[in-house]
């Protein structure tokens, strides 16, 4: 039997593995684009952060959503997403529409844990999608 800091430790590292490739569907589905100031950062892919909408530690249900991430780039990420968080959340609602952002909301305040196989299984397969598709 494996320790639970083991387990816990080996979750960990996979959990961080998967936010990297929700960055990168997040970021890939935005064509590396911020969603704010619509500045693309196709040459400098450093330049943009894949945000989540709801927090990830408030709302771990929705922490691998896709709906709940935009790509912003850093300044946008820094100054207006956690700089100025009521204006952006505003634009935020604006951006998703109320419906998609009503059924987000009811998403990220359930409970539950993830399951991080199948989280892999289905970021993955968006990923491949978004490539497909040309973005």
């Amino acid at each position: 039997m494996i320790p639970k800091t083991k387990k816990r430790k080996k979750r960990g590292i996979k959990a961080k593995k998967l936010l990297d490739l929700w960055a990168l569907c997040v970021k890939t589905r935005d064509g590396y684009t911020c969603q704010y100031c619509h500045k693309n950062y196709t040459n400098n892919t450093r330049g943009v952060n894949a945000h989540h909408i709801w927090t990830k530690g408030g709302h771990p249900i929705v922490k691998f959503s896709l709906r709940n991430g935009i790509t912003l780039c850093v300044y946008c990420h820094r100054m207006e997403a956690h700089g100025r968080s009521q204006l952006f959340n505003e634009w935020v609602k604006k951006k998703l529409g109320k419906k998609t952002h009503d059924l987000l909301y009811i998403r990220a305040n359930q409970h539950g844990k993830n399951d991080l196989t199948l989280v892999e299984l289905e970021l993955n397969y968006e990923l491949k999608e978004l490539r497909n598709a040309g973005l």
